[in-house]
């Protein structure tokens, strides 16, 4: 506390403050700090309460990529480089849950990886995906068509179990970019986004949607 002086104390010598007003400035410091120190608190607060918008997520809807000749639908399917054709249709649905940004996806590509008998993992089928805008709140279902005959020959032995079957249990790989963009119309960086949705069967019907795995990169292994 600072004690007022008296009559006789109340003067300076030279630029040598008294002991009250020496008091005076160590109080000002005080309180300036203790202001200073109460609005960090309260912005560091106020960050760590404001609450992330929740992620988006892709699913292939139906869990399934349909398959059909595409012409000679009884004979002898020829599963040699460019021989016959078979169409392959899916759709995969964008599910944007936040009330706060919009989400993009571009430059998908999605890969169909299966398993041989021999235990050999390759990727028999590689198509892209649309550009997808999702506005807040919102769904969208991108879907998927093409035509194609064998293009290589690790495709045909795929191609030749389609025409007359399935396989179940396959994968989808999802790799393009993914932006977000916040009510000010500020985009972020985009990011290299990879999800793999499995189990999926192809070449017959399903029923349940299946929910894709997001990493921002491949896994390593």
């Amino acid at each position: 506390m600072c004690v007022p002086p008296g009559k006789d104390d109340d003067v300076h010598y030279g630029d040598e403050k008294t002991p009250f007003h020496r008091c005076l400035d160590t109080t000002r410091y005080a309180v300036a700090a203790a202001v200073t120190v109460l609005i960090a608190s309260v912005i560091v607060y106020a960050v760590a309460v404001v609450p992330r918008p929740r992620e988006p997520s892709l699913w292939i809807v139906g869990g399934v990529v349909s398959v059909q000749r595409s012409n000679n639908l009884t004979g002898r399917f020829n599963a040699t480089v460019g021989g016959d054709s078979l169409t392959f249709r899916y759709a995969v649905r964008a599910v944007n849950p936040s009330s706060r940004v919009r989400v993009y996806f571009t430059d998908t590509i999605a890969m169909l990886d299966s398993t041989k008998s021999s235990g050999e993992v390759l990727s028999f089928l590689t198509l892209r995906l649309p550009d997808v805008a999702l506005e807040h709140n919102s769904v969208v279902n991108a879907e998927v068509e093409t035509q194609t005959a064998v293009t290589t020959p690790d495709q045909g032995y795929y191609f030749k179990l389609l025409a007359n079957g399935s396989i179940d249990g396959a994968t989808m790989v999802l790799t393009g970019a993914r932006t977000v963009e916040n009510y000010s119309g500020h985009n972020k960086t985009d990011v290299p986004a990879v999800y793999y949705c499995s189990p999926l069967t192809v070449g017959r019907a399903s029923a349940v949607d299946v929910r894709c795995t997001y990493q921002n990169k491949p896994s390593s292994t």
